[in-house]
């Protein structure tokens, strides 16, 4: 699946926040992001330019998403949240707010 530059980085935003949701950044959740990171050549440049990407871009970007990009990245989401064998109440609160976002703008 071939992704633009602004959509890479508006998921990868999106899987930033939500290993930073719960006020824990565990390290089975930052290597699951960096195997996606790599497995979609993606260039870890990509994560540096996340500082400075507004969430706004970014919720124009997934609008703009596919159906087929948007079944994946919320598999992205899930399978990051299940990384580190637990999924908490703010993950989960995290997860369903980009689900209703993205039913909201579908």
């Amino acid at each position: 699946m071939n992704f633009t530059e602004v959509e890479k980085v508006s998921i990868l935003k999106a899987m930033d926040a939500l290993i930073k949701a719960d006020n824990e950044i565990d390290d089975k959740e930052v290597q699951y992001l960096e195997t996606i990171v790599d497995e979609f050549g993606w260039n870890p440049g990509f994560l540096d330019k996340l500082e400075n990407f507004k969430m706004s871009d970014a919720e124009k970007a997934v609008k703009g998403l596919s159906t087929e990009k948007i079944t994946y990245f919320k598999t992205l989401l899930r399978d990051l949240a299940e990384s580190d064998d637990e999924i908490n109440s703010m993950e989960e609160d995290f997860i369903n707010k980009v689900n209703q976002f993205i039913a909201d703008n579908s």
